[in-house]
């Protein structure tokens, strides 16, 4: 070949073809063995990268279908909206309910933290992501969430609630008592079983057994019929008040 003479056909090559690599007879279409050899490995390569990225995307494609089930192809443009900074509230809030329903809470707390570092000062959010740190018992966050919240004029009295169940696993027995009763103050005529349960319980564990009986008292004097989960309460408060003398025999 380098000669011009194709050593397969014995041909001579026609000049203008040996201007270029490789060189290609122009008779029997020979190739030069070192260009030939080159060309295939590139071949060669370029199929196993072809295969390779084949390989890749089908893995890919297999766990995303395993993580998201059948919302595997709804998830995609909600996700592809939020990561290019043009989601709005329906991608965050459709994401998260798809992540719920997936029982996926992990997904559910970074989207919400994700929406919250978009909007610092977001009710719902602040709200959604204290509640949801409570219940996973992350209280430290809990507490600095759920202040931002009543910070920012945060109404909520489910809200109220969990923060004054956060304050009060802090031991920060007074705040949490200013919560409690704002709540209970909401609704005078309602017996809030669960609220008062929460609130008894948090006293006796403080050993603010004078407070607890006045809390007993305020359910006794508006309520006829009091469950007996909370008269169980109200007896462990009188026996702390009033122990029973020990007999000597």
């Amino acid at each position: 070949m380098t000669y011009g003479t194709c050593p397969k056909c014995k041909s001579e090559i026609s000049e203008d073809r040996l201007l270029y690599k490789p060189v290609i007879c122009n008779h029997c279409g020979h190739m030069d063995s070192n260009a030939e050899e080159l060309s295939t490995k590139k071949r060669n390569r370029s199929s196993i990268l072809i295969m390779l990225g084949i390989s890749v995307i089908t893995a890919g494609s297999f766990l995303h279908s395993v993580r998201w089930g059948n919302h595997s192809l709804e998830v995609i443009p909600h996700k592809a909206m939020i990561s290019v900074g043009m989601g709005d509230e329906s991608n965050y809030n459709r994401l998260q309910e798809i992540c719920l329903e997936r029982k996926m809470i992990d997904c559910v707390q970074s989207s919400l933290e994700e929406q919250l570092s978009a909007n610092p000062n977001n009710l719902e959010v602040l709200k959604k992501l204290g509640k949801l740190h409570y219940q996973l018992e992350n209280y430290e966050q809990a507490h600095e969430t759920l202040s931002a919240y009543f910070t920012n004029q945060g109404e909520d009295l489910m809200t109220a609630y969990y923060f004054a169940k956060v304050l009060s696993k802090q031991g920060n027995t007074d705040a949490a008592v200013d919560y409690f009763e704002s709540i209970l103050a909401s609704k005078p005529d309602v017996l809030q079983v669960t609220v008062t349960e929460a609130y008894m319980d948090m006293l006796i564990e403080a050993n603010r057994f004078d407070d607890a009986k006045k809390l007993a008292k305020s359910v006794e004097d508006r309520t006829v019929k009091i469950p007996g989960s909370l008269l169980a309460r109200f007896d462990k408060v009188d026996a702390a008040l009033n122990p029973n003398p020990t007999s000597n025999n």
